[in-house]
């Protein structure tokens, strides 16, 4: 393996795949740790809302850059944080497994003036679309079920706290929930009617986003990947009922058969 390269697994698709779960089960196969990707689960806040791992679904697998900003902050450090835990691990003879999917993380952390910066492999997770759409809806379900709206109503008071005008453009608020849930949050009158009104927003600007993330992997990520002959895999998780053997078992397999074939001397390797 070319020593001024050293080995990156990414895991990426659209919201609500399972990527996070993924990620749990390669981590603790490679005996590694996962370093989060993605520009909304950096917050001390909004973990119902931004779908964070629970400390039973992390299943004693570090996870960095995860519940570390203030919520009115920006993610202006995240690459070179990055960069220094990708470093350390590499350093205690980890290989990363980076998980998420959001795009203005992702690209500029891998790629540098679109030459890869690491040995990497690239596990897209795909999902036929109305099963796509189905789970996202069942997943705001589970959010509202789990709490989503008392925690709404903390980080309303913490823009009354923080910002002069309500801003959903930053920090925090920039998640998708609050918006769409912020007329009731603000209401004292119609609230049910609100509340309809904002879950069923929830949803459709979930689904846009999952849509938009789809086509990012599809038309920007995967063409410059393949250009640069980076190690790609799709894995396709419509059928759920199978995970543990046809998407866990088959992405270790392809993990481990990868990092071997880096790890052979006296060949040419792909990045």
């Amino acid at each position: 393996m070319n020593e001024s390269k050293q080995p990156v697994i990414v895991i990426t698709g659209p919201t609500g795949l399972g990527k996070t779960k993924l990620g749990v089960a390669i981590a603790k196969a490679l005996q590694s740790e996962v370093l989060s990707i993605d520009s909304l689960q950096v917050y001390n806040v909004g973990h119902i809302m931004t779908a964070k791992a629970t400390i039973k679904e992390m299943d004693g697998i570090k996870h960095h850059l995860v519940d570390y900003l203030p919520a009115e902050k920006e993610p202006d450090d995240f690459s070179r944080s990055a960069s220094t835990i990708i470093d350390d691990l590499h350093r205690r003879k980890c290989v990363p497994v980076l998980v998420g999917g959001s795009t203005s993380l992702l690209a500029p952390l891998l790629l540098d003036n679109c030459k890869p910066l690491y040995h990497i492999l690239v596990l897209v997770l795909q999902s036929s679309e109305p099963k796509l759409y189905t789970t996202l809806d069942t997943r705001v379900d589970q959010m509202m079920e789990n709490g989503l709206l008392d925690e709404l109503r903390t980080i309303y008071s913490l823009e009354e706290k923080l910002l002069e005008s309500n801003d959903f453009s930053r920090g925090i608020w920039k998640a998708i929930g609050y918006r769409e849930f912020y007329p009731y949050l603000r209401s004292e009158t119609s609230r049910d009617d609100l509340l309809l009104l904002g879950r069923s927003q929830m949803k459709l600007r979930t689904k846009i986003y999952a849509k938009a993330q789809v086509a990012w992997v599809e038309t920007q990520l995967i063409p410059v990947l393949l250009e640069h002959r980076v190690s790609l895999h799709r894995l396709d998780v419509t059928d759920t009922e199978h995970w543990v053997n046809d998407v866990e078992g088959t992405a270790i397999d392809i993990c481990h058969a990868w990092h071997m074939e880096l790890t052979m001397p006296g060949e040419q390797k792909s990045v």
